[in-house]
């Protein structure tokens, strides 16, 4: 039912085709920029002077055109009652919200602004949808958006078949059906194991994975926040540098530069700090590559972390770092796949789906399970 990268691919590269030659629909308004910078113009001298002006306004007034026309061209589209650019409809795919309805035009438009954020990851947000469970791309997660087959009804009935028999391995209550194979929405393997508890905490590489993510997301974060701090600062630290470079000697632009690293680094800190402990500590309980990977951080109690508690397992990273990063590594072979940080605070990095339906299998009978499990198959996406 869910699309992965490959057909996803074959759809973006039919619509680049078609975003490019209605480009050059475009380009009589190119021109009449052009036409109306440069006219006038009586002489070759005047014209080189005006024409490095225009050709800026033109080539900016084409970077604006293109990023509406793409914004409308995949919002419109996604939203309207094909489901889909022209691309996926060509190939077969529609784009449904978790209920497997048509999107909003409002989260439509969310999910096209989120591609900037797949794009940021040096395009590992396209390419999680490769190996993600739903086939979700980074900014399908983030607009809660899903890319299915619409010529795929069968899923969806053996979808139906395998809940109808995990209820019935449910209902019965026996050993012998302990085993039972679990459908694919739980994200583990069998009852036992959803009852145990097992599959629930992230390893070594997909936690490196979210790292990576966030990784890159922080650094253009942090690019930005300097950039607009240095626009604001820089007659301050001007001010300072020279005032520095007098006291001590040194050369004023040496002092300034040193002055600027100052000011990197300090912003560098306060932004990942406020990133991971914040979002950690809110309702997501996780960065935005903890959830592009399915994992949320829990404290031993499977329980959303406090301020206090994210707070220490952000400083506790300087512990895992310290012994040549062994505090990260110890992730993939310990039972609890905990890295020194989690075992500090006492703290745990789950998979969110596995962790939910294990709560619900501990606490609920089969009757109230049944009705749980069918409204969450009910909210995952259909055919179209």
């Amino acid at each position: 039912m869910y699309v992965g990268f490959w057909r996803r691919l074959g759809a973006y590269l039919i619509d680049a085709l078609i975003i490019g030659l209605a480009g050059y629909l475009l380009l009589p308004v190119y021109v009449v920029v052009g036409a109306v910078m440069l006219g006038g113009i009586t002489s070759l001298a005047e014209f080189e002077n005006r024409f490095e002006s225009a050709l800026g306004l033109v080539m900016n007034v084409i970077t604006y055109l293109n990023m509406v026309w793409l914004w409308l061209y995949y919002a419109y589209m996604e939203a309207s009652v094909f489901h889909g650019t022209i691309g996926k409809v060509a190939l077969g795919l529609a784009v449904v919200d978790e209920n497997g309805e048509r999107l909003s035009f409002k989260q439509a438009t969310a999910r096209y602004w989120s591609k900037y954020l797949s794009v940021l990851t040096l395009f590992v947000g396209f390419i999680m949808a490769g190996f993600t469970r739903n086939k979700q791309a980074l900014h399908d997660k983030i607009a809660s958006t899903f890319v299915v087959d619409r010529r795929a009804p069968e899923m969806s009935r053996k979808r139906e078949k395998e809940v109808e028999l995990f209820v019935e391995a449910l209902e019965s209550d026996s050993p012998e059906t302990s085993g039972a194979k679990a459908p694919f929405l739980f994200g583990a393997r069998s009852l036992r194991e959803l009852l145990e508890g097992r599959d629930m905490n992230i390893g070594f590489w997909k936690r490196l994975l979210a790292y990576v993510i966030d990784m890159v997301l922080l650094i253009k974060a942090v690019h930005i926040v300097t950039m607009v701090l240095m626009i604001f600062s820089i007659p301050v630290m001007a001010v300072i540098g020279a005032a520095a470079s007098q006291l001590t000697g040194a050369d004023s632009e040496e002092a300034f530069e040193n002055i600027l690293l100052g000011i990197i680094m300090v912003v560098s800190l306060v932004v990942c700090w406020l990133y991971f402990v914040c979002l950690e500590s809110s309702k997501l309980q996780g960065t935005f590559g903890k959830l592009a990977v399915g994992a949320i951080v829990t404290d031993s109690q499977r329980e959303r972390i406090t301020f206090a508690r994210a707070n220490g397992r952000f400083w506790s990273r300087c512990l895992s770092a310290l012994p040549v990063f062994m505090g990260y590594i110890m992730t993939g072979f310990t039972e609890s796949k905990q890295a020194l940080h989690d075992r500090v605070p006492k703290t745990y990095v789950v998979n969110r789906e596995v962790l939910k339906w294990s709560c619900i299998l501990q606490q609920g009978k089969p009757s109230a399970m049944k009705i749980s499990l069918q409204k969450d198959m009910d909210n995952q996406p259909g055919s179209v």
